[in-house]
């Protein structure tokens, strides 16, 4: 902790650097952090709540900053530390797949999927895959839990581990849209997706995540139809303004 302080003590929170770390790569803002260690435990949340893209640090970080603040964590204390190189986004860290599981649990519990069915730890199951991204798995009728596999590294195509992001790809795409709507064929996984767009999460994702499910959209369409012109016209305009080959 001596370390940390001595850094600490030369951050300084008027430098053009420190406020360029504010900005991730996608030109937007970061804020709302939730904190976790890296073994994916949730310490608590920064000043300004949920919304943003996870940080990882230790505890002892945590509780020398929650107990510098008054048991409240700053946002942009938690923003000097990354500086200072005591704490990490999730995306710029690697986590074991275990840990990325137990965040992105943590990031689901609680979360009402459209009819009406709670998800929380004792109802899902997320397990690891060795390649691909998110892949649905059948709800399992002796458990009645929910089976959703990732991929090996625990990372998502949208990037930023954020509680949205987690919410709409996993909650709303995977369980709600593959297992319990039962959309699983090739030529209506553009409903999918769809779903993700049409659901009031859809504002809340990051730039990135949006730029997949409406890419996403238009490439399945296709796929499925040969054509574009059927696509639902409520859908158009996001796909105009998101759409990216990238996110293919």
């Amino acid at each position: 902790m001596r370390d940390i302080q001595k850094k600490w003590n030369k951050q300084s929170s008027t430098s053009h650097s420190f406020r360029k770390s504010l900005w991730r790569n996608n030109g937007h803002q970061i804020a709302k952090n939730p904190i976790y260690d890296k073994k994916g435990n949730l310490l608590g949340l920064d000043s300004n709540g949920w919304d943003g893209e996870a940080i990882v640090m230790t505890k002892e970080s945590y509780q020398f900053l929650t107990n510098k603040n008054t048991e409240t964590l700053k946002h942009s204390d938690a923003l000097t530390l990354i500086k200072s190189g005591h704490a990490h986004y999730t995306q710029d860290t690697r986590l074991s797949p275990n840990a990325y599981i137990k965040i992105k649990l943590s990031m689901l519990d609680g979360f009402v999927l459209p009819n009406g069915v709670e998800l929380t730890h004792s109802n899902v199951v997320i397990k690891t895959a060795p390649v691909g991204d998110l892949q649905a798995d059948t709800k399992n009728s002796t458990d009645s839990l929910y089976h959703v596999k990732v991929n090996d590294t625990g990372r998502m195509r949208a990037a930023e581990l954020t509680r949205a992001n987690v919410r709409s790809f996993i909650g709303i795409h995977e369980i709600y849209g593959h297992i319990i709507l039962g959309l699983r064929t090739h030529d209506v996984h553009w409903k999918v997706y769809a779903l993700q767009n049409d659901h009031s999460s859809f504002s809340a994702v990051t730039d990135a995540a949006k730029g997949t499910i409406m890419t996403r959209i238009y490439d399945f369409y296709y796929h499925a139809h040969n054509e574009t012109v059927g696509i639902p016209a409520r859908y158009l305009k996001d796909i105009h303004k998101y759409y990216d080959a990238k996110y293919r």
